[in-house]
């Protein structure tokens, strides 16, 4: 079967976040790029984590630093190693 991704990081326990439906980014047939909205409350550490047990994080391997609070918008792409995870606010 084709592999689940997760936000995960340290605001929700990384590894025990993946399986929990509030972190899973859903595809968006258009773009090809999985995507979440979710409202998150200051600095943190990210990365995606797949069903199949494989860790995305920056270009180098290393845990993203995101330190925004309100709701965000994170794109994920498993094919782009040079950047794999975005984010934006959204109103």
């Amino acid at each position: 079967p084709a592999a689940s991704y997760y936000l995960v990081g340290t605001f929700n326990s990384w590894g025990d976040a993946v399986g929990n439906s509030d972190y899973l980014m859903v595809k968006d047939e258009e773009s090809g790029l999985y995507q979440l909205t979710l409202t998150m409350a200051g600095d943190t550490e990210l990365k995606v984590a797949s069903s199949n047990n494989d860790w995305f994080g920056d270009a180098e391997g290393n845990n993203y630093k995101f330190t925004g609070s309100g709701k965000y918008l994170f794109k994920f792409s498993p094919d782009n190693a040079e950047s794999h995870l975005t984010w934006s606010a959204v109103e």
